[in-house]
């Protein structure tokens, strides 16, 4: 099949990628069909059979993309962590700005973890498992702790973040009785900072 005029196979590829990123953030998997996808992409919808062949290969792909965007962004950052460390109104700004940044990926790779159907679960699994052990690997060797010690400071921290990013924005403000004109990232940055000093205090530096 021909791909679009104007178009390069990456190109079409891309904004295949990119609407069902979004409709998948929104509507899940379940509610986002090919149809939609297709529409919201200004293609036709047997593209994604060209491509992805169903939806379930689309997903797949959408959610390999969000790991390994997660994982280059861990990657850059993970040899900051004993300085990050010292500083946990940084470190809180780093990851609020990521997960704004990136709230359809994040939202999309929450329904991920939550679904329990395993065939909606390919190759992403294998990648967040990777992606947890390498920052529990070194928060251990940072704060000289065990390593299972530091999953549980992990799982923790997520669990908070998904909850912040989950949330619509107006609940937040609701929730942390913020006046309408309040910064809401700053406010935002405020209580992460505070989470991450609460369930890190045992290995916090002097």
């Amino acid at each position: 099949m021909a791909r679009p005029a104007g178009r390069s196979s990456e190109e079409t590829r891309s904004s295949l990628l990119e609407a069902a990123a979004r409709l998948f953030a929104d509507k899940g998997y379940a509610g986002a069909s090919i149809r939609e996808i297709a529409d919201a992409a200004h293609l036709q919808s047997a593209m994604i059979a060209y491509y992805f062949k169903n939806k379930a290969g689309l997903y797949d792909a959408v959610i390999e993309q969000m790991y390994e965007r997660m994982q280059v962004a861990i990657g850059e950052n993970v040899g900051q962590a004993p300085h990050l460390m010292r500083d946990l109104d940084r470190a809180a700004e780093l990851v609020w700005d990521f997960a704004r940044q990136n709230q359809g990926a994040m939202r999309i790779m929450i329904r991920h973890a939550l679904d329990i159907d395993p065939s909606m679960r390919p190759s992403g699994v294998t990648k967040r498992f990777t992606m947890s052990r390498m920052v529990s690997q070194q928060l251990a060797a940072v704060g000289q702790i065990a390593y299972e010690e530091a999953r549980t400071m992990l799982v923790t921290i997520n669990y908070y973040l998904t909850r912040l990013i989950a949330e619509r924005e107006a609940d937040l403000r609701e929730t942390f009785e913020l006046e309408p004109d309040d910064d809401f990232d700053a406010a935002m940055v405020r209580e992460l900072a505070r989470f991450l000093r609460l369930v890190l205090r045992p290995i916090l530096p002097d």
